[in-house]
């Protein structure tokens, strides 16, 4: 298991757990209004020169690139 594997170098199409959001408060609250939570699980659906594309259970959303680097995932 890569320990530094975030959102921003995920590889797209699999399952990943959540294990950390290493941000400020401010990002974190964002991050988390997103649905993203250690424990849960997203998938990277796109990841180009834009934000990262991301299943949230039902839901699409896009996060910051420098935000996706802040969530450290399995």
């Amino acid at each position: 298991m890569d320990v530094n594997m975030t959102l921003y170098n995920a590889p797209t199409g699999q399952a990943l757990f959540v294990l950390a959001v290493e941000a400020e408060e401010p990002e974190r609250k964002r991050i988390e209004g997103l649905g993203i939570f250690p424990g849960g699980e997203v998938r990277v659906l796109a990841a180009g020169a834009g934000p990262v594309l991301l299943a949230v259970g039902e839901t699409r959303v896009a996060i910051e690139r420098d935000l996706a680097a802040k969530v450290f995932v399995a």
